[in-house]
């Protein structure tokens, strides 16, 4: 679904995701909660707050509007729980891959990053230095020997970028062979910094490659990309504070089209 935005700039494809991401919250929090409850809720609470700035010489009439307007926000919590409870699993889904997406950026042509290789635990014997290779196409240079690490089980190696494009650096241990892909370029493309063997949990974290073999000796394939920033309005920051700051605005701006109560 984002193959059509990666020629955008980072900051307008994010904006595009957002209102899309927007428009489907509003449309799920519409037809999955008690609309005309949480409208009347939200009635409730601005007449207890107007309770509160007109009688603020009355103590009594003030402790009575606090436990109206305590006991209003519960029941809006509770409304506001099941259109939030249908909206977790899809949500968490598309962050995770979207950190792929927006979270990296890509390496600068000339610049140069650090690929880690992490063996299994039975692949390793103790005081003999595995046989670690690593491969790289035209594009990507391989530009010092491995450097073995045995407390971590890792060996290490830093590459340099020579021209952009997408590449498949190939990592062989003990005859048995893995890719890994880099990705040269500060355009919105999936990069995945990690590329582990099979694991729920850590497939859901590292969506953008298929998952090593668990019977591999290589347990992982790491390569260091920076962290992206994006700017808006002057201000530097996350992508995940942007999307949700820009999902949020719209979220609010098109409540009245949608006809949704928030």
């Amino acid at each position: 679904m984002l193959w059509p935005l990666q020629a955008l700039p980072p900051l307008l494809s994010l904006t595009i995701v957002s209102l899309i991401v927007a428009a489907g919250l509003l449309l799920l929090f519409k037809y999955t909660s008690d609309q005309r409850a949480l409208g009347e809720t939200k009635r409730q609470i601005r007449a207890g707050l107007l309770e509160l700035r007109l009688f603020q010489d009355s103590p009594r009439v003030m402790r009575r509007a606090v436990g109206t307007l305590l006991w209003q926000q519960a029941r809006y919590l509770r409304l506001a729980l099941l259109p939030t409870m249908w909206a977790l699993v899809p949500l968490a889904l598309l962050l995770s891959h979207l950190q792929t997406y927006y979270g990296y950026d890509g390496l600068p042509t000339a610049g140069q990053a650090l690929v880690t290789v992490r063996l299994a635990p039975d692949a390793v014997t103790r005081d003999v230095r595995p046989a670690l290779a690593l491969e790289a196409p035209p594009g990507v240079r391989v530009e010092t020997p491995c450097v073995w690490t045995p407390a971590l089980r890792e060996g290490a190696w830093r590459i340099a970028a020579e021209r952009p494009g997408q590449y498949d650096l190939r990592v062989t241990a003990g005859g048995t062979g893995a890719t890994k892909r880099v990705v040269v370029s500060s355009a919105v493309a999936a990069r995945t910094p990690r590329r582990p063997t099979s694991a729920l949990w850590v497939e859901f974290l590292n969506p953008g490659e298929p998952p090593l073999s668990a019977a591999a000796p290589i347990e992982s394939i790491e390569v260091r990309y920076p962290a992206r920033a994006l700017g808006v309005l002057g201000v530097t920051m996350p992508w995940i504070v942007a999307f949700f700051i820009l999902t949020s605005v719209f979220m609010v701006a098109g409540r009245s089209l949608v006809g949704v109560v928030l």
